[in-house]
């Protein structure tokens, strides 16, 4: 499971080494205990996939994203994810 986030103020993520900028969205990737900054909101938990044999997942790219297979995607475009196996959608997924 992760927890998607949304930058709402511009800040330096310290642990990252990242300079977050408003409409940014990132994920936290858990199990873990995140306490969100005042300059971020939480959008959303997402929840990971069980992709069984002989079924695929059906995604689209919400904005122009590389995929998980670092292929590019664009905004729009959907695509079947076939590998078995568990599947967490990243943000722009």
């Amino acid at each position: 499971m992760a927890v998607k986030l949304s930058v709402s103020q511009p800040f330096k993520d310290e642990e990252n080494k990242i300079e977050r900028s408003p409409g940014d969205e990132y994920l936290i990737y858990g199990p873990a205990t995140y306490i969100p900054r005042i300059e971020e909101t939480i959008v959303e938990e997402v929840k990971g996939f069980v992709i069984k044999p002989n079924t695929a997942l059906l995604v689209r790219a919400h904005r122009d994203t590389k995929d998980s297979n670092k292929k590019d995607r664009r905004a729009g475009e959907r695509w079947l994810i076939r590998k078995a196996g568990a599947y967490l959608p990243s943000v722009d997924e």
